[in-house]
């Protein structure tokens, strides 16, 4: 990202700088950081590193069955996969956390 050589730490201090590390929690603020890398790299494109886009942008959910709650999605119409929902959601750890696309 457009700040000379962006650690993960880094990211995660831009984020306790501006008070919102709970967003993500730390877990997911890695995760976030490491699909956002993984996105440059595969675009050639790098992105300036703005803490309130982000959080706009990004929504971190517990689980599918978090997200199907907030957005009132019936269990029959529950995708299998937070990758179901669309081409930006990564995984947070091993566990059913996942970071997407806010919409």
């Amino acid at each position: 990202m457009k700040q000379s050589n962006l650690t993960a730490g880094d990211f995660v201090d831009a984020f306790r700088a501006y008070d919102r590390v709970s967003n993500f929690e730390y877990d997911g603020l890695h995760a976030l950081y490491e699909y956002l890398t993984d996105l440059e790299d595969g675009t050639g494109d790098e992105m300036e590193l703005d803490v309130v886009a982000l959080c706009c942008d990004f929504t971190r959910y517990e689980s599918l069955e978090d997200y199907c709650e907030q957005y009132g999605v019936e269990p029959d119409d529950a995708p299998e996969q937070p990758e179901d929902l669309d081409a930006f959601a990564c995984m947070v750890g091993d566990g059913p956390a996942f970071i997407t696309y806010a919409h």
